[in-house]
């Protein structure tokens, strides 16, 4: 993959044995008892953390492109059925693979691919009976370097070239998410003031930041709407429902699962076009219902 991080290079710090450890205290002190797949770095990563939660009591097993099809179907039965806690791969279990019970993902390994990153988390996030959230444990820094998982979406797929009426445009970097100095908390991208701490940076140089443990992320979300912008929404939701055919009351409904309360205090009655930012809204949450019902079936 073009710009990705080498194996070699990856192996270098990921596979030893304090790192190896690391994982396996890691995964005991947030997800202990979850239903985990661990991503590495290659074969012989996953081989030595699979070992390490063996050695730890917990029921481990691993997959690999090199494993005949009936060790790996043992592994997976194995894994589904519940006999083994915590799944070991690389790249097998990254995308084609269905486990709804997966509550925890842990990356041991680092990745410079949007897609990879929003793959492998994606493991956990299948509906399941019982199943209220899922826990991502980034050892690799990427969630520092690409952002949360789930805060872009992919609209389009293009040929990888630039057009050309953006080749002379600058085009603004993202905001990432930022390690606040003081607590090393991972704070979300804008995001000034520190949730964990309240300590707020000053513009100084050279920084030093210690190592820490694995902390626990927080969102927060910076944007405020105002009423008449409520009032839009409500609008174009009116739009979308009527042009549906759906029932009166269904524009309420999706404005509260946008706000989180009903539009009472909202003017009811009126209608406007239906804007991207609503229509990309409408369309998450068409995805959700429809995979949720998938997996309750």
């Amino acid at each position: 993959m073009a710009g990705e991080y080498t194996e070699e290079s990856l192996s270098e710090v990921y596979d030893q044995a304090d790192i190896i450890g690391d994982v396996v205290k890691t995964w005991k002190k947030f997800a202990l008892g979850k239903k985990t797949i661990v991503f590495g770095v290659n074969v012989a990563h996953i081989k030595h953390m699979t070992k390490e939660f063996n050695k730890h009591g917990i029921s481990a097993c691993q997959i690999n492109a090199y494993q005949s099809p009936d060790e790996r179907k043992e592994a997976l039965d194995g894994f589904l059925i519940g006999n083994t806690k915590v799944l070991c791969s690389v790249e097998v279990a990254t995308k084609g693979f269905d486990c709804a019970e997966v509550e925890c993902v842990v990356l041991a390994v680092a990745t410079k691919s949007h897609i990879k990153w929003e793959q492998t988390c994606g493991r956990s996030y299948r509906v399941f009976p019982g199943k209220e959230s899922a826990i991502i444990l980034d050892l690799g820094g990427n969630c520092e370097r690409l952002g949360f998982p789930d805060s872009y979406a992919f609209y389009e797929l293009d040929d990888g070239k630039k057009s050309k009426s953006k080749t002379k445009e600058k085009e603004k970097p993202e905001k990432l998410p930022k390690t606040c100095p003081s607590c090393l908390f991972l704070k979300p991208a804008g995001v000034k003031i520190c949730p964990r701490c309240q300590f707020k940076p000053q513009f100084i140089q050279d920084i030093e930041v210690s190592d820490g443990t694995l902390e626990k992320l927080k969102r927060k979300n910076n944007r405020v709407y105002t009423k008449k912008e409520k009032q839009s929404w409500l609008n174009q939701l009116n739009t979308y429902c009527r042009d549906k055919g759906w029932r009166e009351g269904a524009s309420s409904q999706r404005y509260k699962q946008k706000f989180s309360v009903w539009p009472n205090a909202m003017e009811k009655g009126l209608y406007e076009p239906v804007g991207q930012e609503v229509m990309n809204f409408i369309k998450h949450q068409n995805i959700r219902y429809v995979k949720s019902k998938k997996r309750l079936q």
